[in-house]
């Protein structure tokens, strides 16, 4: 039996019974065309260079061609090259990414919301202390968590700012036990 679930900028399909979670990018081609690619051929033909970089930005960058398109590759391909590199204590591990387009990542016990409110209020929240008003979305919600025996896991790290946070508190999350 397997289940998918859909996040902003992937789909995820739950394995249990293999023991894997198969990660795949959702590619916004409508809302890229609407939001600035109309835009953008105004800009190139009048030879706007710098808006034209901006527009286009950085896959990260919410609200631009490259975020519509490719955000969910890259953050596919940041876990993993953060996990391989890392190997942090606090994220379920990513096993295999072939260039973002699919990431294989280690199946865990979902987190219910009920159980996730008591455990960041004990561990998570003191741990993280002031940085969790950079990235309130990843540690604050049970979807983006598992548990793998005692370790209470977090899935969803390829967001820069949450990689900051898991490098600067690396000590104090990989000591959370539930």
């Amino acid at each position: 039996m397997f289940q998918v679930k859909r996040g902003m900028k992937r789909t995820v399909v739950l394995l249990p019974g293999i023991g894997v979670v198969l990660k795949f990018p959702r590619f916004f081609f409508r809302a890229a065309w609407e939001s600035c690619a109309k835009r953008l051929f105004v800009l190139i033909w009048r030879r706007k260079w710098r808006e034209v970089r901006v527009l286009i930005g950085h896959p990260d960058k919410f609200n631009t061609v490259s975020g519509n398109l490719f955000e969910g590759i890259y953050n596919n391909w940041l876990e993993f090259v953060f996990f391989a590199k890392s190997r942090h204590g606090f994220c379920q591990p990513t096993y295999f990414s072939f260039f973002g387009l699919m990431n294989i990542q280690k199946y865990g016990t979902l987190v219910t919301s009920r159980y996730m409110g008591r455990i960041f209020f004990s561990q998570i929240h003191p741990a993280i202390e002031g940085a969790l008003s950079n990235d309130p979305h990843h540690f604050t919600e049970a979807k983006n968590f598992t548990v793998t025996g005692d370790r209470l896991l977090l899935v969803d790290y390829g967001s820069r700012v949450t990689r900051k946070i898991l490098i600067e508190r690396r000590r104090e999350l990989e000591a959370i036990r539930v």
